[in-house]
């Protein structure tokens, strides 16, 4: 038997419910184990094992499994702001109640499919990541997993951390399409890994805080430590393809200097008129800069330009991903040569967890998308 605030296990209960459906876990169970005054919650699939504690406190050990549907449908009718006592009756179901005589029953599973997690060692260096950022901004480049690219290039499916020859932190991903890369001051990385995109976004359910991430010492797992939590999951097998080469900077020969939202907004009004499979053209014609979709719309750009090109084109889907990505008020389109990756460059600017610390900004962000044929 245990206590247990009801907001506390709602929440734990909604954040595994929905870590389980980015891993594709159909038939998702949650483990719970109250024992030593300490309550636990466990998932565990082929993806990630998970596993919090809550607090509360503990009456008598025991320990029970459920389905997260089972979990959420019940648990959820709960009221905010209660204390809910978890108690085991006959046959193995149980019972959760509150105030003087309310209460329903839990619908459990056989004991036998609960298994505890098992914490790992870490071997070598941990990294310390504000894990929601890169969830939301990285995971987007990685390649779909039923794409040719994936079934190609499986590592594209990941986020990939690794580090540079100064040993610095580099945070990449890329579906052969598309490429983000940003290099981390401040961290240090001996041993590189790739993350499943999935496991990006289940954890990032999971977890609001930033978290540690180490490399197991069997190579093929990482251990996630936020306050609370423990999160095992497995990487991608294989090396990063070395793109640090294709990406350019302000000293290219075709530097554009050019208003985010401007840019933006045209993007998304070709992707609006084509159904998201437009093209843009950029020319510079008669002392103007122009966006162009063919046969369809022409608009005039406020553009600062060094250098002079034969223009290039873009997918709207592209360009929107790069600009969603780059936060700052202008962007950089940099260009080496004719046909070749463009690269946008800018910051990013985050809204702080906390109201009174305003915004983060986060530098050496850099897009690369590859040029469509005009």
């Amino acid at each position: 038997m245990f206590y247990i605030k009801a907001n506390d296990v709602k929440e734990v209960i909604e954040s595994m419910a929905g870590a389980a459906k980015f891993c594709r876990d159909e038939d998702a169970s949650i483990g719970v184990i109250a024992e030593n005054g300490v309550v636990k919650f466990v998932l565990k699939n082929a993806l990630v094992e998970v596993e919090k504690e809550v607090k509360a406190i503990v009456k008598k050990d025991f320990k029970f499994i459920a389905s997260a549907h089972e979990m959420l449908l019940k648990i959820g009718v709960l009221p905010n702001d209660v204390e809910a006592v978890f108690g085991e009756i006959q046959n193995g179901h149980v019972s959760i109640k509150w105030g003087r005589s309310n209460g329903l029953i839990l619908f459990t599973e056989h004991a036998s499919k609960l298994e505890a997690v098992v914490v790992p060692k870490v071997e070598g260096d941990s990294i310390t990541l504000d894990w929601g950022y890169y969830s939301r901004i990285f995971a987007h480049f990685c390649s779909s997993n039923d794409s040719e690219v994936a079934a190609t290039y499986p590592i594209t499916k990941g986020v990939h951390f690794g580090s540079n020859a100064e040993g610095k932190l580099v945070v990449e991903a890329s579906d052969a399409v598309r490429a983000i890369n940003q290099v981390v001051d401040g961290q240090w990385l001996s041993k590189g890994f790739s993350i499943p995109q999935e496991a990006m976004k289940a954890v990032n359910k999971l977890v609001k805080e930033a978290v540690t991430v180490g490399l197991v010492n069997d190579g093929s797992r990482l251990l996630i430590q936020a306050p609370n939590t423990k999160i095992i999951t497995r990487i991608i097998d294989g090396e990063f393809v070395d793109t640090s080469k294709l990406y350019v900077d302000e000293n290219s020969p075709f530097v554009w200097k050019i208003d985010r939202l401007e840019l933006l907004e045209v993007a998304r009004r070709v992707k609006r008129l084509s159904g998201a499979l437009g093209t843009i053209k950029f020319t510079h014609t008669n002392g103007k800069y122009l966006a162009i979709y063919e046969n369809v719309l022409q608009q005039s750009l406020g553009v600062v330009c060094e250098g002079e090109s034969s223009g290039f084109a873009l997918s709207v889907v592209a360009i929107e991903s790069a600009l969603t990505a780059l936060k700052s008020d202008e962007v950089f389109i940099c260009i080496n040569a004719a046909g070749a990756p463009v690269t946008f460059l800018g910051s990013v600017t985050l809204e702080a967890e906390s109201a009174d610390a305003g915004t983060i900004e986060i530098e050496n962000v850099k897009v690369m998308l590859g040029q469509v044929s005009k």
